[in-house]
């Protein structure tokens, strides 16, 4: 049975309260970064006029201070200008983003301009002698992210990959890393995958409590997958990592112990610290979405976003699961965060999206059936007659240019 001590009332109201904020990894206390003296929209103000770009308004003055190492090298991010901090435990709870990829795309962007603007905002390219993921040049930005690009497709555009450790190096540097993201949104970067993360230091999840929760079906969740994965170094004690959905989904996530992912990585002092990890996966226009409502809003959507992927709940009468009480662990963890949905734009249908289409989906199989007609169109002619009589008002106002 679920946790009946947990059914306590839980109010859920859309605040998050909280002190504390980070990019890439741990938690301290928001104060914080960079070692430039003014906010990136400034700084970037003259580059941008150059390429015929201006950045949004979301920019902020960036105050002085000395950078804070953290155990997985990242660094916390000042967010309170923007949004109420993301946590809800004074300086232990801390949001973060973990992993950002994403390609410049912009059809008026060469290569080389590209290339310009990742050596502007992320330093120099170390080549290496290698592909990667299907482009033929690639090269190391910010010590661990990569670059990649191919002058032969450069419809491609120029892909970069900052994980984890990247981030915080870049926060490093930059400080404003929201005015960071307005310019890579103003110059055409298209976010392929952004993971966002909340972090428990305080003791509000506990891996065996989410895992009996799991076994009793005390929880709703967007996805139906669930499984366990244990991993260890040599003899020391097993990493246990809680995944809900698919890795090759849009969203995915995962509930893992923080502190003993570190401890394999050879961090020290990290023995009996309570540090579990909620990160979210996304991937593809969600990703996207996400991004941007970060550029504009800063981390304070992300524990309602969240818990409208996962929630976990206490056994109640309506046969129902979402209709179950909150679990008031969950809910304390969340900071009684209301649910938020992302809002996904609708894609825009073009002649050139429906032409693009049908070289991309259906010109394989009218191949393989004119090859099996030994040449004949006769029949595609046919089709071509049937098909006009079904199109529909919709389809028709493409031909003036409409929606």
């Amino acid at each position: 049975m679920c946790d009946k001590k947990s059914a306590d009332c839980c109010q859920q109201s859309a605040g998050v309260a909280g002190d504390s904020l980070c990019l890439g990894g741990s938690t301290m206390p928001t104060a914080i970064i960079p070692q430039g003296d003014g906010d990136f929209k400034s700084l970037s103000s003259p580059f941008l006029t150059g390429a015929g770009a201006v950045p949004g308004g979301v920019a902020r003055r960036v105050r002085q201070a000395g950078p804070a190492s953290l155990s997985d090298g990242s660094l916390l991010v000042d967010n309170r200008r923007s949004s109420p901090p993301c946590g809800n435990t004074g300086v232990q709870s801390a949001c973060v983003v973990d992993w950002l990829h994403g390609t410049f795309l912009d059809p008026d962007t060469s290569i080389d301009q590209a290339l310009d603007y990742v050596r502007f905002l992320f330093g120099e390219i170390v080549p290496l002698d290698r592909g990667f993921r299907g482009y033929a040049n690639s090269g190391v930005i910010l010590g661990t992210g990569r670059v990649a690009w191919d002058y032969n497709r450069p419809d491609m555009g120029v892909h970069v990959v900052l994980p984890s450790s990247a981030l915080g190096e870049l926060s490093r540097t930059v400080g404003d890393m929201q005015g960071l993201g307005a310019f890579l949104l103003s110059v055409g970067f298209k976010v392929g995958r952004f993971d966002v993360a909340i972090d428990d230091r305080d003791g509000y999840l506990d891996l065996d409590r989410i895992r009996q929760a799991v076994d009793d079906r005390c929880y709703t969740s967007r996805w139906r997958r669930y499984q366990e994965r244990r991993s260890r170094v040599g003899d020391g004690p097993f990493a246990v990592t809680l995944e809900f959905g698919s890795r090759t989904s849009e969203s995915f996530l995962r509930i893992y112990d923080k502190a003993a992912e570190q401890s394999q990585k050879g961090v020290e002092g990290l023995e009996g610290v309570h540090w579990l990890r909620v990160e979210l996966e996304l991937k593809g226009r969600r990703a996207h979405a996400a991004f941007e409502k970060w550029v504009a809003e800063g981390f304070g959507f992300v524990p309602g976003l969240i818990r409208s992927y996962l929630e976990f709940k206490v056994s109640g009468q309506a046969e129902q699961r979402t209709r179950w009480p909150i679990a008031s662990w969950w809910a304390r963890f969340l900071g009684y965060a209301g649910k938020l949905r992302l809002s996904l734009p609708s894609p825009v249908r073009t002649l050139e999206t429906v032409r693009a289409w049908v070289e991309h989906q259906v010109a394989p199989s009218l191949a393989l059936l004119v090859r099996a007609e030994g040449g004949a169109v006769d029949w595609l002619y046919l089709l071509l007659q049937k098909g006009a009589a079904r199109l529909t008002p919709a389809q028709l106002a493409l031909l003036s240019g409409g929606a």
